[in-house]
């Protein structure tokens, strides 16, 4: 199977189209907070640590200065000990910029002819001209002081009003990114988002206009730990007086308000929700973050309402069963005439929910947000299409998406391809490999798994991998050809779960140059 893998592999290299100059970054920071005068310097060290060195094309730099020039200095091994010391220095590029780009912005300034630095330690100098500024960071916490690619790591720095004279500043932060290239470098680099298995909340966010749940019925079957949620098609709300035959309470909800409501400990909110407590947020407008930051466990039909001039809001209960409703009855969407039918059920014994949608119209300002949240904080794992998706499980806890990441695929090592955050019900992973593509939603293909995507063009090969507690590896082994250098592969992986109608979750990807 391996040799298989791997020949597919190297199959998929010679197929693959790259750029045989990788090109690489490596950021400090531009939050400055101090820097020096005109004609100042700063200094830092690097290590680069790629075996074909680099060829650094683009310097940006931190300055207030309009136009201006730098002077690019190395010395062997380390700036330390030689900041006054000129005699130690060589001039290797130089750069000049015609539109500064102001503190705390990066400004651009290629460098004639590039800078090409082997394999090896440097100490480096960015001397600044005459009429040139450089903005840099004092490099206390929490300012590090190490940056690091897989091909070069910067080390700071000092910084002096003058070249090579005067005491060090130190330590100090340069402010920059260095563009540079690499022709025969191995780099590897994740793209995209994974799903989790794992979501204790969940919620739609949708504009009016795109709301695709009229007459459907959201019913939620408390399990161990979570929910058991299905959407299908209903036929809008209940009569009212179902759970109290007296008909219940009609609640009198100011614009953007909460009420408590009978003995059940439920309070109700004017915007189309139903809560487990009170003092969550009254907002008019549904935000995922405020829903999933509300202090009491809720369901959420969250949109800008008007029950204190349209409609009526009925709260019913039967203490013995714990059941409690309210129900929006013809209640208007803000400033229109759009008559809202909403009906919510909270088991306060069983935990179980509903939510029964009837006609809402289309034409309130505000977004809809439909979903659930426990009590207290819940991570976001990103907007649920609920009609699409069927049915799908919450647990008590929301978990990590499952992630892909790799080694190096270094010329003459093995390409280790680890999956991690894999649900515990599957048995196994899948990594396929093929060529990288953009984020396909996998409902658009017709597999109701929300928030989880597709993120190769192709499927070229693949192998499955034992999940053991929730990581698994695939090893593949790249030859010593010399000319399947820069070229590009990519990987992703997909396991089971019970947690989506297509029982499949999917990983991020990760695309790997090959190169030594």
């Amino acid at each position: 199977m391996r040799n298989l893998i791997t020949a597919t592999v190297v199959a998929t290299l010679h197929l693959a189209t790259a750029s045989l100059t990788a090109q690489g970054v490596l950021t400090t920071t531009f939050a400055d907070n101090n820097g020096n005068g005109a004609g100042g310097i700063v200094y830092f060290d690097l290590d680069v640590t790629a075996a074909a060195g680099l060829l650094i094309n683009t310097i940006d730099i931190n300055t207030t200065s309009t136009a201006g020039a730098i002077d690019v200095y190395l010395t062997p091994t380390t700036y330390v000990g030689n900041e006054v010391s000129p005699g130690a220095w060589t001039l290797a590029a130089s750069g000049t910029f015609a539109a500064g780009a102001g503190a705390g912005i990066p400004t651009p300034v290629p460098l004639n002819g590039g800078l090409a630095l082997p394999q090896g330690q440097y100490g480096v100098a960015i001397a600044q001209g005459p009429n040139t500024d450089q903005r840099y960071t004092t490099g206390n916490a929490p300012f590090q002081l190490v940056y690091t690619t897989p091909n070069v790591t910067l080390t700071a720095g000092a910084a002096q009003n003058a070249h090579f004279t005067g005491i060090p500043f130190q330590p100090r932060v340069w402010n920059g990114t260095l563009h540079y290239g690499c022709v025969t470098c191995a780099s590897k680099s994740t793209y995209g988002a994974g799903c989790t298995h794992a979501i204790d909340s969940f919620y739609e966010l949708m504009t009016s206009i795109a709301f695709d749940l009229t007459n459907t019925d959201i019913v939620a079957t408390k399990t161990t730990p979570g929910y058991s949620v299905t959407a299908s098609a209903g036929s809008g709300i209940l009569p009212v007086g179902g759970v109290d035959p007296a008909g219940g309470t009609v609640l009198v909800l100011g614009d953007d308000d909460q009420v408590a409501v009978g003995t059940l400990g439920m309070t109700v909110g004017s915007n189309g929700w139903f809560a487990l407590g009170s003092g969550n947020s009254n907002s008019f407008t549904p935000t995922a973050q405020v829903m999933l930051n509300n202090p009491a466990e809720a369901v959420y039909t969250w949109t800008d309402l008007q029950p204190n001039n349209s409609g009526v809001v009925t709260y019913e209960e039967d203490a013995v069963t714990g059941l409690a409703r309210v129900t929006f009855d013809g209640v208007h969407g803000w400033n229109t005439p759009d008559d809202v039918f909403i009906q919510i059920d909270f088991n306060t014994v069983s935990g179980d929910w509903a939510i029964r949608f009837g006609t809402v119209g289309f034409n309130n300002p505000e977004d809809w947000l439909v979903g659930y949240s426990p009590a207290g904080v819940s991570p976001d794992v990103g907007s649920l299409d609920i009609s699409a998706t069927g049915t799908f499980t919450t647990t008590a806890t929301s978990g990590p998406p499952m992630a892909i990441d790799s080694t190096l695929p270094q010329l003459g090592t093995t390409w280790t391809i680890t999956t991690t955050n894999i649900d515990p019900t599957s048995p196994f992973a899948v990594t396929m490999f093929g060529p990288r593509g953009p984020a396909t939603p996998l409902a658009t293909l017709g597999l109701p798994a929300s928030n989880c995507e597709l993120h190769l063009t192709a499927l070229l090969t693949s192998a499955a991998s034992t999940n053991s507690f929730g990581t698994s590896s695939v090893s593949v082994p790249i030859p010593f050809l010399p000319a399947l250098t820069g070229f590009l592969v990519s990987a992703q992986s997909v396991c089971l779960t019970q947690s989506n109608s297509a029982n499949l979750l999917t990983s991020n990807g990760v695309q790997g140059k090959v190169g030594f």
